[in-house]
């Protein structure tokens, strides 16, 4: 609080000058987001003081609502939260209908729960229901935590009354599923466990996500046990086990649960198979995991294995949080285990970890849990063993002052058995008194009375023990503890007759001091230094700076002997530092470095006065501070930082060490990169005491530990400490952000179900920050690694609409970008390459508009647009001529030159190789690595054998072949080898041109010396991928170019078997089906392309695609050929000829006479056609009826198409010339004859007299007259 209040002074003193700088008075500030500015800066008492300047000022300005609510959460952060529940309640009277109004009224519930009023906290989130009933968003979630407070506070019937609401009203809620286990939670601790049982099947028989499930089914199975269902509760549990990942929580628990529950039974094989499944999970929950290792050495202990006990409770040990309930049980049950081992004396030391004076400093007298008992009991047998000092009356006195928050009379006759049994006996007298006073008649009220009776035997008050005996057996009458009463009174009347008491009585005095005041009339120094000191303090009050710094300036040079001395250092340091904050904030560096200095000046010199003063903590922190603000590189920052830890650290400064070594984390996870500086900035926050730091220190080391796992690029880390900063500060000031990086973490761990919630709430609960549009983005990066690519797109087309180019330039790119990214993905590589183009021109340096063209080109080149990419590299190298990325460009031109001179048809083809060629050889010439150069080389003179200058190109091999003699052999046997191979196909290209010219011998010869390369690479480079082209070559030519089936086709229909893996089969099956199709082997064709499509460059290869739809319709398979086009929809959503296939698939289903889907398959693809194709569909929709004989309908149909209009006049005119046939046929089939003849008519004076069709039409009339005369 010291700190936030510097802080706030500073923010004062700020304000002020910042107003008399500009001419303004601070009441005359109107600037709603210079107000806003002084929030976010944390300058809260500032803030306030604007904000109301602001509404005062600005009495009709619609943001006085958002204003107040500024002014209520100011307070709340100076933790003044009776001034922030009158402005909230100042918002709720008068602004009613703002869209605030829910956030506020669950601020002001929020301000009542921190005054300690609960109920009212709880009454105000009941009303904020009531008044959002029907809004479910604000209303579920005020409703439930309203539940929540009452059972809190005991009032159950009220959450009871919620909780019901709440599941009756809204079951489509997220909370619903949560509400149900609460519910259920309540009827449990109320000993319903059937109601609870009932109520949780109602989850788990509901379409909710598995995680909830599980939940339910988690607190069943517990449930069901507790019931004595045993088999029904073991088997809900281990369903969990089957179902659940294993990484996940509730699997944990279930497991744990389990174990104790085999533990109980005695099955304690089960119980040791369960435990080891959690202890073998990777990635289990620390604190779980060794409260698995805990049971694992309760399960050993319990079977006499002592030493793997042991074990197991030291891996415990080292696992579990010191300060959690189960390493408490752990040191309990690992002393037990020392004393089964007979070493008291480890016991001794384990169980004294248990009972700290901390333990006792913090008793509330409420044991945890039965262990708890024993554990004290067996620490003081222990002790009692070995020797040791432990003063038993510290614990008898503290349990006896926290006595009276025990909860039922259970409580005392424990405490005060373990006393008893402890030889402490008056303080089990007076427990078990004080237990009979506060809870007579009650249960256990009996007992009370018997141990009464037996601790007064024991202190030789025997009347006093047959009083208590007889009151249990007049008040108990009948029972087994009267009995035992009974025999204990008689025992006593027949060996004692009379006993005296006796008391003891102590007194103690009192002690009174008296305050002289002395007095002089005459001004000494002394007194001069008072008024100079009372002087500056109201100045300093005030803020009058300059006034309050001459005043302490007085004091100060008077010397140290002074009365006022130290407090002057402390306020004159104080000024300085606030006018140092002052300067920083205004842009002067000079002045606020002069004033950083004399305010480190006087700190040190405070310090040194008075070394443990209570502004001390303050002063050591401040100093620390501003010796880092003066330093200006981060690395000297840094190594500053480091000397100063250490120097606090060596003088035993423990707080300021602390913060220091906070601060020096800080600086490290901001300006280092390595991971080992921020491994080790990540240790020293887990060093440190939270609770030793005000809350907004202790919401910054959470965010720290976020930031560090974000540099680490460690997601479980980011994950865990999200978690755990949004379960302490879910409303903080980094909330929005630390839930992005939650969930943009769990998003890259593959756990996109929890992301999408995640996302779903920053969207939700901080709908005004940044954040939320990222989260948009972030759905939309879920949404596309799941495939959904549809929905990705609507939400980045959404986000870019909402960034504006001149807020968030950068924002846009990255949207830009990855909106183009989806479009690949999707195939539309006509949007993608849009959507680069954009990013290009609002990237902003030269790298990333370099990223942007290689994108941009490789989106062309999916296209086939290859002069398109060539131009996009050229940009690359223009941009930044001496990048690697230029380079890379260079090398993606010169094969792309290439890959354009493999056209099969192409008048420049020698052109292009010659350019390709050329490309190669220039970027060879460059420095490169000899791996890299050869590659260039290799494509080189790939292209210098495609040119057919078969000379120069061996010559040239031979000199790469010598060249690059000390590459590794496997490199270049491969370069060898294909060489020789691509020298082969030449020849055989040659041999198949010769053929068409008719040169039959030259084609032979030519044929023949390929024929000798292939078999001479297949003998000689077994296993490698030149033999497998050789072989795909050789076939081909066998089967292709000289009829030689028998040997070439086994080579080619069997590759797929030999080379499973090879990446050539594409090429394989390609030609082959094409040339299967070419001889009209259409069944063979087919199995070809199917092998052709099935590699990953077939499927995207459109060509092939339509060449198998054509297979399937040659061979009759309509099914066959439907599902072929829907998957070329899939895989080519924008091809030019979608719209054609989609027809297609109309046309097919009407020859397997399926007219129904052919129908709707129609109707449903009508509404996205355009104008012509709109007129083809409505001709087959008309023309499916009509071969259906629904005559009446394909008439209606038909006459649609009529009325439509085209931009082709032959598509009108040829359709409309169709569909004019086949009313007048349909009108004639049901016998509107008069019809019939008008469409006839029609027909004929639209189509020429030597047109075929106008000769079958005049037949038609015929036909028609004549039924026309037979009708009459």
């Amino acid at each position: 609080m010291r700190l936030l209040k510097n802080i706030t002074i500073f923010g004062l003193l700020l304000f002020i000058l910042q107003s008399q700088a500009h001419g303004q008075d601070i009441k005359t500030v109107r600037d709603f987001g210079y107000a806003v500015s002084l929030y976010d800066k944390g300058l809260y008492i500032v803030a306030v003081d604007a904000f109301k300047n602001f509404q005062f000022n600005n009495p009709d300005d619609p943001r006085n609502a958002e204003a107040q609510s500024y002014i209520g959460k100011s307070y709340m952060a100076l933790e003044e939260y009776e001034n922030a529940r009158a402005a909230f309640e100042e918002f709720a009277l008068l602004y009613r209908e703002s869209p605030l109004y829910p956030d506020v009224y669950r601020l002001l519930a929020e301000c009542c729960e921190r005054l300690g009023e609960p109920e009212t906290a709880a009454q105000r989130l009941e009303a904020l229901g009531d008044i959002l009933f029907a809004e479910s968003r604000h209303a579920v979630p005020a409703l439930y935590r309203a539940a929540e407070i009452y059972i809190t506070i005991g009032k159950t019937e009220k959450a009871y009354n919620l909780l019901s609401r709440l599941i009756d009203n809204y079951p489509e809620h997220q909370l619903y599923p949560k509400a149900v286990i609460l519910l259920s939670n309540l009827y449990a601790e109320n000993g319903e466990y059937g109601k609870a049982i009932r109520e949780l099947r109602k989850i788990e028989d509901s379409g909710v996500e598995n995680t909830v499930k599980w939940e339910a089914a988690y607190f069943r199975g517990i449930y069901e046990l507790k019931v004595n269902k045993v088999t029904s509760g073991e088997k809900t549990l281990q369903s969990i086990l089957t179902g659940a990942p294993s990484d996940s929580s509730i699997y944990q628990k279930a497991v744990l649960v389990l174990a104790r529950h085999y533990q109980a039974v005695n099955k304690h094989d089960e119980a040791q198979r369960v435990l080891e499944r959690l202890i073998n999970v990777g990635r289990a929950n620390p604190h779980l995991k060794g409260q698995a290792y805990m049971l694992l050495g309760i399960n050993h202990h319990l079977r006499s294995n002592y030493k793997e006990a042991e074990k197991a409770f030291q891996q415990a040990l080292e696992i579990l949080d010191n300060t959690s309930s189960a390493y408490r049980e752990c040191l309990y049950y690992t002393g037990l285990n020392y004393t089964k081992l007979e070493d008291n004396r480890q016991a001794f030391s384990f169980l004294s970890r248990m009972f700290s004076q901390e333990w006792l400093d913090t008793l509330d007298g409420r044991a945890a849990a039965p262990y708890e008992f024993e554990a004290l009991r067996l620490y003081f047998r222990t002790a009692n063993l070995t020797n040791a000092s432990v003063d038993i009356t510290l614990y008898s006195k503290a349990i006896l002052e926290k006595s009276g928050m025990f909860a039922d009379a259970e409580m005392f006759l424990r405490w005060g058995d373990l006393f008893l049994e402890s030889s402490v006996p008056r303080t089990a007298k007076a427990l078990y008194e004080k237990g009979i006073s506060k809870f007579p008649g009650s249960r256990g009220s009996d007992f009370l009375f018997l141990d009464l009776g037996k601790t007064n035997e024991l202190l030789g008050e025997y009347l006093t023990a047959s009083g208590s005996y007889e009151k249990v057996r007049n008040n108990f009458p009948g029972g087994e503890v009267a009995h035992l009463a009974e025999e204990r009174a008689d025992y006593i009347t027949r060996k004692f007759s009379t006993l005296s008491q006796e008391e003891i009585i102590q007194k103690r005095s009192q002690f009174f001091s008296q305050l002289e005041q002395i007095l002089t009339g005459q001004r000494t120094p002394e007194q001069i230094q008072n008024e100079a000191f009372i002087q500056g303090k109201h100045y300093f009050d005030i803020r009058e700076i300059d006034r309050a710094l001459k005043s302490f300036s007085t004091i100060i040079e008077a010397g140290a002997a002074g009365q006022y001395y130290t407090d002057a250092l402390k306020y004159a340091a104080q000024l300085h530092d606030d006018l140092f904050h002052i300067y920083s904030f205004e842009g002067d560096p000079i002045m606020a470095e002069r004033e950083g200095r004399a305010a480190l000046n006087y700190y040190t010199m405070f310090l040194e006065q008075s070394g443990s003063a209570d502004f001390s903590d303050t002063a050591r922190r401040r100093a620390f501070d501003l010796t880092l603000e003066l330093t200006e590189n981060p690395d000297e920052k840094i190594q500053q930082a480091r000397i100063l830890v250490q120097s606090l650290q060596n003088q035993r400064y423990e707080d300021a060490a602390d913060y220091g070594q906070y601060k020096l984390a800080k600086l490290i996870i901001k300006y280092e990169n390595s991971v080992a500086a921020v491994s080790d900035a990540v240790n020293l926050l887990g060093r440190l005491e939270m609770e030793s730091f005000d809350k907004p220190i202790q919401e910054d080391i959470l965010y720290l530990q976020v930031a560090a796992g974000q540099k680490l690029l460690d997601n479980t880390r980011i994950i865990q400490s999200c978690s755990r900063y949004m379960s302490d500060y879910s409303r903080g000031s980094h909330a929005p952000e630390v839930r992005y990086c939650g969930a943009k973490a769990l998003f890259n761990t593959g756990d996109a179900a929890t992301a999408k919630m995640w996302t779903d709430q920053l969207r939700s609960d901080f709908y005004y920050s940044d954040y939320a549009d990222s989260a948009y983005v972030l759905l939309a990066d879920i949404l596309l690694k799941e495939g959904n690519t549809e929905e990705a797109l609507t939400l980045y087309r959404r986000a870019i609409r909402s960034v504006s180019e001149y807020e968030k330039p950068g924002f846009l790119a990255l949207l830009l970008w990855k909106t183009g990214d989806a479009y690949a993905q999707k195939r539309d590589f006509t949007g993608a390459a849009d959507h680069y183009g954009m990013y290009i021109a609002a990237a902003g340096d030269i790298n990333k508009k370099s990223k942007g063209y290689s994108a941009l080109a490789k989106a062309y080149a999916s296209q086939d647009s290859l002069d398109a990419a060539i131009n996009a590299y050229h940009e690359i190298i223009s941009l930044n001529p001496d990048s690697a990325q230029t380079f890379n460009a260079e090398v993606e031109i010169a094969y792309l030159l290439l890959q354009l001179a493999s056209s099969p048809v192409d008048i420049n083809l020698d052109e292009k190789l010659r350019r390709a060629r050329q490309a190669f050889l220039e970027i060879a010439r460059k420095p490169l690595p000899d791996t890299t150069r050869a590659r260039l080389e290799y494509s080189a003179l790939l292209c210098l054998y495609n040119l057919d200058r078969r000379e120069e190109a061996n010559n040239e091999r031979s000199d790469f072949e010598k060249k690059y003699r000390n590459l590794p052999d496997e490199l270049m046997d491969d370069y060898k080898s294909l060489l020789r191979v691509e020298e082969g196909a030449v020849h055989q290209r040659t041999g198949m041109k010769l053929l068409q010219t008719a040169d039959q011998k030259e084609a032979d010869n030519r044929l023949k010396d390929a024929e000798n390369i292939f078999k001479d690479v297949i003998e000689k480079y077994p296993g490698s991928k030149a033999q497998q082209l050789a072989e795909f070559y050789w076939g081909l030519q066998m089967a292709v170019f000289q009829n030689r089936l028998d040997e070439g086709m086994p080579l080619l229909t069997n590759f797929h078997r030999k080379y499973p893996d090879s990446p050539y089969l594409y090429n394989v099956y390609k030609q082959l089906g094409t040339y299967e199709m070419n001889l009209e082997w259409y069944r063979d064709a087919y199995v070809s392309f199917s092998r052709a499509i099935e590699t990953p460059k077939g499927r995207n290869d459109r060509k092939l695609h339509s060449d198998f739809i054509k297979m399937c319709i040659y061979i009759g398979d309509n099914t066959m050929a439907i599902d072929a086009i829907r998957d070329y929809l899939q895989h080519f959503p924008n091809a030019p000829d979608r719209m054609e296939k989609q027809i297609l698939i109309g046309t097919l289903y009407s020859e397997l006479k399926e007219y129904d889907a052919a129908f709707y398959h129609l109707k449903s693809i009508l509404p996205s056609a355009n104008p012509d194709d709109q007129i083809i569909i409505q001709y087959n929709i008309g023309l499916n009826l009509y071969e259906q004989k629904k005559f009446t309908l394909a008439i209606a149909e038909l006459l649609k198409l009529i009325e439509y209009s085209s931009p082709s006049s032959f598509i009108e005119t040829s359709y409309h010339t169709q569909a004019k046939w086949y009313i007048g046929k349909s009108f004639k089939e049901i016998g509107q004859y008069e019809n019939a003849l008008h469409y006839i008519d029609e027909l004929l004076n639209t189509i020429p007299s030597n047109d075929p069709r106008h000769q079958e039409a005049r037949k038609e009339k015929e036909y028609i007259l004549e039924l026309m005369k037979i009708k009459k």
